[in-house]
Parts: structure tokens; C-alpha cells; sequence
């Protein structure tokens, strides 16, 4: 469900690499929420399209919609995702402002097509793996249900970690399979922390509020509003430290039940590195035959677009 893989990105953002390094060009950090900090694509390249028409690869471009120059002045390849023959995502690598190769996540699938190990390395200009860096490895465990319930992050040299001395988090379910809790452990250098989020849904409506703890203390409270097919339509956090509103974040679908909007309203303390300062709306087009054309990702006076281009 749309709820469980929002909530999983913001899981995986905890224990993976930080990128957000030097944000400049007006298009920075414009393809983080919509592509790149995804734990899985479903979403956006439909596995049966992907499928039937035996895509491969597809690469995105960005670009400042509004500038003055040629159709692909200041276009740089920014994202390249490999499918494997079920149509799921595999790999997808990263390319700096340049275009020039930066990372790369490999995601191995399960049979069931669920990903259950994660791994990050640099890259070369060759997109050959860094002998400079060890690579980041996540697992993931799934119940006989096929419900993610712990992710877990493996020490520098790739080696299964105690519990009490890595970082991992754990998620629970009701007998609806909905997300109930989740507890991110942290421990590291002899130091440990936790975080604890519990979700309350409504009996009477499709909504859901919950609350955050960090080692104890009440950090994040909040509610959501989901459509009928439980799909988030609104998100409203509150900073319990600042006392005042962290974000908000709203989600519009269209008769498919694809998302077209997204919007991304950032509060006090909430804090970003990126040009948009957290506030942006992230608008999806769709072509005829299903794919997604493009996302226009725009805030202030700028708009950039990110293109798609299918490969067989």
C-alpha cells in the first residue's frame, strides 16, 4: 500500500548514504521525493507495462523547464533504473550534475519479487564499483504474510551485525495489515537511541493520527487522510519540540488511481539543504499508452522537468 512505501522511505533515509553534498543548480534535489529516495517503484513504472512491452532500462533526464535555450540545453542524465523480466526494478544508478556516474543501489528480489537485501556503492566513470569505498548493504525480513517487518543495516565490511550494535528497524501490523508501529534502533560507538512511531486508525473514517517518540520523549505527532483504496491524501506533522507545524503534504490521483500531484509544504525547524526548501509541487503526466511522460518539479519561479526514456 501507497502508506507503507512513504513510510519505508523515510526508514531507509535513517541507515542509508547521505548525497544531499553542495546543492547549487536550481534543479537540485528535484527528483529525491518523486524517484530517488523510493524503496520500490510499483508506484510509478507499472511492473505488467514494464512487462508486456519488455522495457529494460530507462533512463531520466532533468532540465530547467522555463529556460530560454534549445530544447535540451542544461539536460543531464540523472537517473538510470535496470528491470529485471517481471518488470520490477533491480538497479538504479545515479549520476551527478554533470551526468556523470556517482552510485549505484543493486535491489535483489525474493520470489515473490519483494526486495530483501539492498546494496549502495560508488561508482567510477566507467560505472564499475569504487575500490575506494566498502559497499552499504540493507536487509530486509518479511513475515508469512509477505509484510516487511525489520530492516536492518550490516556493519562496513558487509557482516551481520547484533542487534544491540546496529542500526535497524522493526515494523508491526494489525489484523487489517496496516502499520501499527515502528521502532528504529540506532547503536553505534557505544551509544544507542530509539525512536518509536505508533499509529491510531479511525474506526469510523479513513484517517489515521500518530505520535513519535525519541528515547522517550514525545518528538513528532500528526495525522492522515487516505482515499478509498488507502492511498495518502494528506499529511499533517507537528513539532512537539518547536510547537508549531513540521510539514505538510498532500496527494492528488486521477481515475486510474495514479498519482499526479504532490505537494510538500515545509515548517518551522524542518530544515533543507535543497533549493525548494521543502516546499514544491511534483506533478506526474502519463502517456496513452500508460508510461509516465514526465514530472515537473516546481517551487518559487523555477520548474524543472524530468524526462523518461524507455529502452527495450
Amino acid at each position: 500500500m501507497n502508506k507503507i512505501k512513504n513510510l519505508i522511505i523515510i526508514l531507509i533515509l535513517v541507515i542509508s548514504p547521505i548525497k544531499l553534498i553542495g546543492q547549487e543548480d536550481i534543479c537540485d534535489c528535484c527528483s529525491y521525493s518523486s524517484l530517488q529516495y523510493q524503496q520500490d517503484y510499483e508506484e510509478i513504472f507499472d511492473p505488467s507495462l514494464i512487462k508486456s512491452n519488455q522495457i529494460k532500462e530507462i533512463i531520466v533526464y532533468t532540465k530547467p523547464k522555463n529556460s530560454s535555450d534549445s530544447k535540451d540545453a542544461n539536460k543531464y542524465r540523472e537517473i538510470k533504473f535496470k528491470f529485471n523480466i517481471n518488470g520490477l526494478v533491480i538497479s538504479k544508478t545515479l549520476y551527478n550534475r554533470m551526468g556523470k556516474p556517482h552510485s549505484i543501489y543493486n535491489l535483489k528480489r525474493n520470489q515473490s519479487g519483494k526486495i530483501y537485501q539492498q546494496v549502495f556503492n560508488y561508482i567510477d566513470s566507467l560505472e564499475k564499483k569504487s575500490s575506494s569505498f566498502d559497499p552499504e548493504i540493507i536487509d530486509f525480513k518479511y513475515d508469512s504474510k509477505n509484510r516487511l517487518i525489520k530492516i536492518k543495516k550490516r556493519g562496513s565490511k558487509g557482516q551481520i551485525l547484533a542487534d544491540n550494535k546496529s542500526i535497524y528497524t522493526i515494523l508491526k501490523y494489525d489484523d487489517k495489515d496496516r502499520i501499527i508501529s515502528t521502532e528504529t534502533y540506532r547503536n553505534y560507538d557505544d551509544k544507542s537511541s530509539v525512536s518509536i512511531t505508533t499509529f491510531t486508525f479511525s474506526d469510523n473514517s479513513f484517517s489515521s493520527t500518530y505520535q513519535s517518540n525519541r528515547d522517550g520523549i514525545l518528538s513528532l505527532s500528526g495525522e492522515k487522510n487516505y482515499n478509498k483504496n488507502w492511498k495518502e491524501t494528506h499529511i499533517k506533522s507537528y513539532n512537539e519540540t518547536l510547537k508549531s507545524i513540521a510539514f505538510e503534504k498532500h496527494f492528488e490521483y486521477d481515475t486510474k488511481n495514479r498519482l499526479v500531484k504532490y505537494q510538500s509544504i515545509s515548517g518551522q525547524g524542518s530544515g533543507s539543504e535543497c533549493p525548494d526548501e521543502g516546499n514544491y509541487i511534483d506533478e506526474y503526466v502519463y502517456k496513452d499508452n500508460g508510461f509516465i511522460n514526465n514530472i515537473n518539479h516546481t517551487y518559487k519561479q523555477y520548474t524543472c522537468e524530468m524526462t523518461f526514456e524507455y529502452r527495450k
